[in-house]
């Protein structure tokens, strides 16, 4: 489910404004992400590829993703089959994605 303003100003410890900046982003394409990543001044947003995809936007990538320094770290991650936002870790995510049998990610 898509987090509102307020459980992402808490999980990525941003002020009510931005999070609502985040919000007001997530158009179905990765903008919210930038947004995020400026917020919370991590270390830019990275993907995950597969070799299994060929989506006719996004190409081979998986989800996207603020790198937030720290794999068990709660961010914010553009899935890309959903097309939707999600907010927990990005080893979590990464677990789930491999225990769905879609297939191998790489970076």
């Amino acid at each position: 489910m898509r987090p509102n303003a307020q459980e992402i100003a808490e999980a990525l410890d941003v002020t009510p404004e931005y999070a609502a900046k985040i919000v007001e982003s997530m158009n179905g394409r990765a903008v919210a992400l930038d947004v995020a990543n400026a917020a919370t001044r991590a270390h830019g947003v990275e993907c995950m590829r597969s070799h299994d995809l060929d989506d006719q936007f996004y190409g081979d990538i998986a989800m996207l993703y603020v790198n937030m320094g720290d794999m068990y770290a709660t961010t914010l991650i553009f899935d890309v089959a959903t097309r939707d936002y999600v907010l927990t870790d990005y080893a979590a995510w990464l677990q789930r994605y491999e225990e769905s049998g879609k297939g191998e990610l790489h970076a």
